[in-house]
């Protein structure tokens, strides 16, 4: 029964919605229609590639089908998301296990196959069951999609699993999303107690594919059967150059990432005494057919199986004995197939993109990939004498003197609550206005570029209350402070001030953990890649330097202020600025640590104080009251600091002295007994905790030796009514 136009309007509202919300998870996506993916190159994500391999997918895609894709790869772009689905409104969005580090058994009923039956059968003979907090997907067929993380990216590995009905995928192969509704009416929904697939990959609460799950799949015969007449097919007319193989697929870097693959490839090291020649072609061919599908062709097996010590030496004609490592012609044709079809989709699911009509498609223009990363121009290579050298140099000039150099990359590093958006909002509006007093440095007046990622309602309101503290020209903000609020790949933000033609003078990133687009801040590549993916905003126009607030480590000290995420981060950027604040005094200092090129210089300090909002009102018409920083004397912040430090001893010998007086008192005797409030006791007493001062018991805190001296010297200089002294003992 064909669909109202009620129905069908709600349909696509609800897969527009749906997609919307998969990529506000953080997962990657792409279109299809019903099963049918209509982006190219979906196992690779879109900020992954260069504008040149899209712009090769593409390509390829009109050769073979005459029309341009609808996307290439999957995306996590909530723009590119509504763009997508503003063209194909009848597409369903759907999920592939590389771009997302996942991997998805898709367990098949119907026509004969009853997969959750036979699953829970192996399972039970094995001893196993499927970890608690797995997001499920039931099918209309009545078969499931089973959701694993799999950070390691194991590849499609199909017909392992045949006897049980279920097939397996992984890099290269992708699901139908939860949630999708198909235009033959036909929906994907969350399986009865299962946890929401968005959900669970927004909170990382998806668990771990089971280590008998992986060696099941890495261990078991696929029942792959290869004929001669169909091998004999392919053709070694064209073989492509060894250096051009190795990288196009990268190869280098898969051996660094993956101590199995470097086993294989064995570019340098030594072979060990016996290797198994035919299985580690096998792996590698599969590895590389998941990873590249139809990119992957058998003249780049032939080349590449042909260099790589690991998967022996080639003959024209085998040996009458068998000599190790020898291949011929006909056996790498056999592997070759054998890899594609362990990495192939079923029911014609193919990699890359099937061939869809017209009309099932649509005659719509191709989304571009506004976020792809640009290739950089190398400069060729060229030999220069010294004047020549001399001559290149670009007078070195500062944004804020002396703290922050033009066309310099900065992390700017701070715990949580110690002024990193309080002080960005300062340094935006001095450099807009151009105003000395704003931050006590000589700044260069010119345009910034705000990217404000991880809170931008709260950027908002501490941006205003900047404006109000420093009384600054609204006219000179809007004409050079301009702010991007929504998260954006590093690639775009590099277009978005391109596109503006303006001469910047600096752009700000909050935070980089906010604005990371990878799968593990906390991994040394990932974080480098991403940082390095930054610094081209520093050659935009005007040369501007580019300032990126981070976290760092959990717990940081006041000498451990390196960002959080991985070493390399740090070795990045060309400094890394701190600011540290005094709880007790309001202050927060600016400084550096670990690194700096440029020009050391002396901590800066800065005062945090309230600022009302007058023309900003909550809910109840009262104005707003945010925290703002100015810029105070070494004097001064020493005279503060000072005074601090003097009322937080004398608080904390009060709290002493009470809980000497009344030993099993509660926090709510002692602030009594003080005048202090609960919150403050029971902050000074985790801080005194670590001075061992007081420890903590059970639930009850006790003052130690070394506290009861401190509060017997101290009764001396300040007794308390009806204090008596307590001995060591």
């Amino acid at each position: 029964m064909a669909e109202t136009s009620g129905e069908t309007k709600a349909r696509q509202s609800h897969n527009r919605k749906l997609a919307l919300r998969l990529v506000s998870a953080g997962l990657a996506i792409f279109p299809a229609v019903n099963k049918n993916p209509i982006a190219k190159r979906f196992q690779h994500l879109d900020t992954a590639m260069t504008a040149s391999e899209i712009a090769e997918a593409a390509a390829e895609f009109r050769d073979n089908y005459g029309r341009e894709p609808a996307y290439v790869g999957s995306t996590k772009n909530p723009a590119i998301v509504r763009k997508l689905w503003s063209e194909y409104p009848d597409a369903v969005p759907a999920i592939c296990g590389g771009p997302n580090g996942l991997l998805i058994l898709d367990v098949d009923f119907g026509n004969g196959k009853d997969g959750p039956r036979k699953l829970a059968a192996w399972l039970n003979d094995q001893g196993q069951e499927l970890p608690k907090g797995s997001p499920v997907t039931a099918t209309q067929s009545g078969g499931l999609h089973v959701f694993f993380r799999d950070p390691d990216g194991m590849g499609n590995h199909e017909g392992v699993f045949a006897d049980l009905d279920t097939n397996v995928r992984g890099r290269g192969g992708y699901v139908i999303a939860p949630g999708a509704w198909r235009e033959d009416g036909k929906r994907y929904s969350a399986a009865p107690k299962a946890p929401d697939l968005a959900s669970a990959f927004a909170s990382g609460s998806i668990p771990a594919l089971p280590a008998f799950i992986r060696e099941a799949i890495q261990t078991r015969t696929r029942p792959i059967e290869v004929s001669d007449a169909d091998a004999a097919r392919l053709t070694l007319d064209n073989m492509p150059e060894w250096d051009a193989v190795r990288a196009k697929f990268d190869l280098d870097g898969l051996a660094d990432r993956n101590a199995k693959m470097r086993a294989i490839l064995r570019f340098d090291d030594a072979l060990d005494d016996a290797p198994d020649f035919s299985a580690n072609r096998i792996k590698l061919a599969t590895r590389l057919a998941g990873d590249h599908g139809d990119a992957f062709t058998f003249e780049d097996w032939a080349a590449i199986a042909e260099n790589c010590e690991g998967t022996g030496h080639y003959v024209e004609k085998l040996s009458s004995e068998k000599v190790p490592g020898e291949f011929d012609l006909r056996a790498l044709r056999r592997e070759f197939m054998k890899a594609k079809a362990a990495t192939k989709q079923p029911d014609g699911l193919a990699f890359g993109v099937v061939e869809l009509s017209a009309e099932e498609m649509g005659e719509r223009p191709h989304v571009a990939n506004d976020n792809a990363k640009e290739p950089e121009k190398a400069e060729k290579p060229k030999i220069k004498s010294f004047s020549q050298f001399r001559a290149e140099y670009v007078p070195q000039s500062f944004v804020a003197e002396p703290a922050i150099v033009a066309a310099y990359l900065y992390t700017l590093t701070a715990r949580t609550g110690h002024g990193k958006t309080l002080f960005l909002s300062s340094l935006a509006i001095a450099v807009a206005t151009g105003r000395r007093d704003i931050l006590g440095m000589e700044v260069r007046q010119g345009k910034v570029l705000y990217f404000s990622f991880e809170n931008p309602e709260d950027f908002r309101v501490k941006l205003c209350a900047a404006a109000v503290a420093h009384n600054a020209d609204v006219a000179a903000l809007d004409a050079n402070l301009h702010i991007v609020s929504v998260k954006t790949a590093p690639e775009l933000m590099r277009k978005l001030a391109k596109a503006a033609a303006k001469p910047w003078r600096l752009v700000i990133v909050d935070t980089l953990q906010a604005g990371f687009d990878g799968k593990d801040a906390n991994d040394n590549m990932e974080a480098l890649a991403y940082l390095r993916r930054l610094r081209p905003l520093c050659a935009t126009e005007g040369r501007p330097a580019v300032v990126v607030a981070a976290h760092p480590v959990k717990n940081a000290s006041k000498d451990n202020l390196l960002p959080y995420g991985a070493g390399s981060v740090a070795n990045e950027a060309d400094g890394n600025l701190t600011l540290w604040k005094d709880d007790s005094a309001r202050i927060t200092t600016l400084h550096w640590q670990g690194k700096l090129r440029g020009f050391d210089f002396d901590p800066m300090a800065f005062a945090i104080a309230p600022v009302t909002i007058s023309d900003m009102l909550d809910d109840k018409g009262r104005p707003l009251v945010m925290p703002a920083a100015k810029p105070v004397s070494s004097d001064d912040a020493a005279t503060a600091l000072e005074k601090a430090e003097a009322q937080t001893t004398s608080r904390r010998e009060r709290i002493l002295r009470a809980a000497l007086s009344d030993p099993s008192g509660s926090i709510q005797k002692w602030s009594e007994a003080t005048g202090i409030n609960k919150g403050s006791i029971h902050r000074d007493l985790e801080r005194m905790a670590q001075e061992k001062l007081v420890e903590k018991i059970g639930s009850r805190w006790t003052v130690t030796a070394r506290g009861k001296r401190i509060a017997v010297a101290s009764e001396a200089t300040e007794p308390s009514a009806g204090f008596t002294a307590v001995d060591d003992d």
